[in-house]
């Protein structure tokens, strides 16, 4: 017997997978399967992510509840036969194989003490190991240092192998000149070899299609296997463990990083299984193209539950293991953990609902699949009432790599007739829904369109937005009365946030993973952003990155935003859904009803409202020479923001009054052509003064600066709002008699 042997060529396994691989192979025994099939056939497409969903390892999730341990890459505990996945695997390859567990080893593991066909030890292993490699032959080694090791060759005799394992911690061995890794102390560790046979024929890809459809149902809906929970029981079981802090040590820091680990590797089953459950399934796609529908409703699930354990990562925070550990301690953080864990069960759950359906179609019958348990159930009548009344476009859904977004967002941008960035970011969010709003609409619906409003505190009180005298955001309408009546015209729903700026904030993070799960719905989000609001229609599939619609970069056409950028802020809306939408003719009435509110409205927070806003507006125009300069420099920033507001505003009126004439005929329909013809004269004065002293608005890419503010560019703008007064009066009078005028 030759001293050593070495087999080149035989493809690498373990973590660096930049460097050799096509993405990351965690788990251990499909990535040693890929590896030999490329070895024995160059240009197989069955490598690690078709071994992955065939051996079943894809779909497993088990919990200890006790022991606080996924069975994380240890391919002997995912089915009660451990061989199973194994015997799967060399079926769907074409291969026989032999697998000779090491009994001295085997011994001490109750889960194949007794399981395997065969055993050997000592020398009559050593020799099955040699004999296979000196045939050419490549093995796996279960349990060497990892779930698997891909064995290419001996030295010493066979006291040492040489091949591939799991490199991305410290190990006990090094490099050996061919390029392998060396095992000296194999045989201490070793818990079984494969051996590759001869090739046969094999199991037809349908067949294997099939049974990887009949697996996916069986590893969800299973309660148990052996000491484990399993499937949709053990994302409970781990949930309640992290959330409620089950046999969880907090004060010893070892036990609490030992304990984060096996969170940690619970959520990596997920991720990378998740990630790439779709090699057999999209293959059954294809052989049986009635179940596309269904396969690519699991996928999505399964690509969503891939992402959530980033957020998971996200959530907790922290930078390296103990500072992790520690904030794993806390009992807040763990409880937003284990509710992205239950959302991951659930998805799970509707996933291994459409797989059921497609093994059906394979021809399996209903009687020989687990039945759904009460979780299923539940979670799949809440995906289908969400999908019912959520108003999403599903079909605006697109994925590219590693990014999820909505197509058909429109690019955002000032000067183009859309310049309340609040109402321009909710047309953009609407836009790839099923019910777009036109921002005219959402104008007028909003009463944003009719609406004066400027802030006057000249004593400095305490308001929302601080003691300013003025401030920029008087002309802003992303609060809950425009929210409201924008509901009760159009239908849709909107839940309001309040978004910390703290990238840490808990809060934050549950927000962030909200929105992850709205743009997986189908519904873009409205978020502020710097001085304006942007729409958020896509993510980078970390949720690490949004991408956004932002009025101050519209030539980006992908802006990419870090989850952690200071410069986002409250409000953060989502489309929550879409209601009854009413009669046309209801709309419009409910929208002049508060049109007239809102020109009668009381101070409140310091704003003004109305016609006592434009007077007050024109009162600190009229002060002008009294003011400091930090004074006088805050009433310039905010004049021409809000004149640049108004002058959108009152076009927006005449848009939306001039559609919706014909809906009031007769004494309702007189008063509304009168409301028009005001609103029209406004907006023309309003139009012409802007454009003329276009060089004041910044955003139009004016550049005066406030040096070059003079009196009577002043004085000009305090006779227009004079005028817009006389001309407000006339058209809220007009609506005011609208609205009457169709009650009767």
């Amino acid at each position: 017997m030759a001293d050593s042997l070495i087999i080149p060529g035989v493809p690498y396994i373990g973590s660096n997978w930049q460097q050799y691989l096509d993405g990351p192979q965690d788990f251990t025994f499909p990535s040693a399967m890929g590896s030999l099939m490329r070895f024995l056939e160059p240009g197989t497409d069955r490598t690690y992510r078709f071994f992955l969903d065939v051996s079943g390892m894809a779909y497993q999730q088990l919990w200890h509840l006790e022991k606080w341990d996924s069975a994380f890459d240890n391919v002997w505990a995912i089915d009660d036969d451990p061989v199973a996945p194994i015997r799967r695997c060399f079926a769907a390859a074409g291969y026989d194989f032999r697998l000779i567990g090491n009994r001295p080893v085997c011994e001490r593991l109750p889960l194949i003490a007794t399981a395997l066909p065969e055993y050997a030890e000592g020398e009559a292993l050593r020799r099955e190991i040699i004999t296979s490699l000196q045939a050419g032959k490549p093995l796996i080694a279960l349990g060497l240092y990892s779930g698997a090791a891909v064995v290419a060759g001996y030295k010493d005799g066979g006291d040492t192998l040489l091949g591939w394992t799991m490199d991305d911690m410290p190990r006990p061995f090094e490099a050996d000149e061919s390029g392998y890794w060396r095992f000296p102390d194999w045989e201490r560790l070793t818990q079984a070899v494969v051996l590759v046979g001869e090739p046969n024929e094999p199991t037809p890809l349908r067949d294997v299609c099939r049974e990887t459809l009949v697996w996916a149902v069986e590893a969800s809906r299973r309660p148990t296997v052996g000491e484990y929970h399993a499937g949709q029981a053990a994302f409970t079981a781990w949930a309640n463990a992290v959330g409620q802090g089950t046999n969880l040590v907090t004060d010893d820091a070892e036990a609490l990083k030992q304990a984060h680990m096996a969170h940690f590797f619970a959520s990596l089953v997920v991720a990378e299984g998740r990630a790439f459950a779709y090699d057999a399934i999209e293959r059954a796609a294809a052989l049986e193209p009635a179940v596309a529908a269904d396969i690519g409703a699991a996928m999505d699930c399964y690509h969503l539950m891939h992402d959530l354990v980033w957020r998971l990562w996200q959530t907790r925070g922290g930078n390296g293991p103990d500072e992790e550990a520690q904030r794993f301690a806390s009992p807040e953080v763990r409880r937003e953990l284990a509710d992205i864990i239950l959302r991951q069960r659930d998805l799970d759950a509707v996933a291994v609902h459409h797989l059921a359906r497609a093994a059906e179609a394979f021809g399996v019958r209903p009687d020989d699949l687990p039945p759904p348990g009460e979780i299923e159930r539940a979670a799949v009548a809440r995906a289908e009432q969400r999908a019912a009344s959520s108003g999403a476009n599903r079909g605006a859904i697109e994925r590219a790599g590693v990014d999820i977004w909505l197509r058909n967002t429109p690019v955002r941008r000032f000067m183009e007739g859309r310049d309340c960035t609040f109402v321009g970011a909710l047309e953009a969010a609407l836009a790839s829904t099923a019910c777009p709003v036109s921002y005219t609409d959402l104008m007028g619906y909003s009463g944003l369109a009719f609406r004066t409003r400027w802030m006057d505190n000249p004593e400095g009180r305490e308001t929302t937005w601080g003691t300013w005298r003025w401030h920029p955001v008087s002309p802003h309408g992303e609060g809950p009365d425009e929210l409201a009546a924008l509901t009760r015209a159009t239908g849709w729903q909107f839940r309001r946030e309040e978004f910390p700026t703290d990238p840490d904030s808990l809060t934050r993070q549950r927000l962030i993973t909200d929105l992850v799960m709205s743009i997986n719905d189908g519904l873009p989000c409205v978020i502020g952003r710097n001085t304006d609001l942007a729409t958020v229609y896509g993510y980078n599939i970390h949720s690490i990155s949004f991408f956004l619609r932002d009025y101050q970069h519209p030539q980006e056409a992908e802006l990419r935003v870090s989850d952690r950028d200071p410069g986002f802020h409250s409000p953060l809306i989502f489309l929550s859904g879409l209601g009854e939408q009413p009669a046309p003719r209801d709309a419009l009435l409910s929208a002049l009803a508060v049109a007239v509110r809102n020109g009668e409205r009381s101070q409140e927070d310091g704003f003004r409202y109305g016609l006592d806003a434009l007077q007050a507006w024109e009162d600190a125009l009229a002060g002008y020479d009294g003011y400091s300069a930090e004074e006088r420099d805050l009433l310039f920033q905010c004049n021409w923001w809000c004149l640049m507001h108004l002058v959108d505003a009152r076009q927006a009126a005449v848009d939306f009054l001039g559609a919706n004439m014909d809906l009031l005929p007769g004494d309702g329909g007189a008063a509304l052509l009168r409301a028009f013809q005001a609103y029209q004269q406004e907006a023309q004065l309003l139009g012409d003064f802007a454009q003329q002293h276009a060089r004041f608005i910044l955003w139009w890419g004016g550049g005066a600066s406030v040096g070059q503010w003079d009196a009577a560019t002043r004085q000009a703008q305090t006779g227009l709002l004079a005028k817009c007064r006389e001309l407000e009066t006339q058209g809220l009078q007009a609506l005011g008699e609208a609205v009457e005028g169709a009650a009767r």
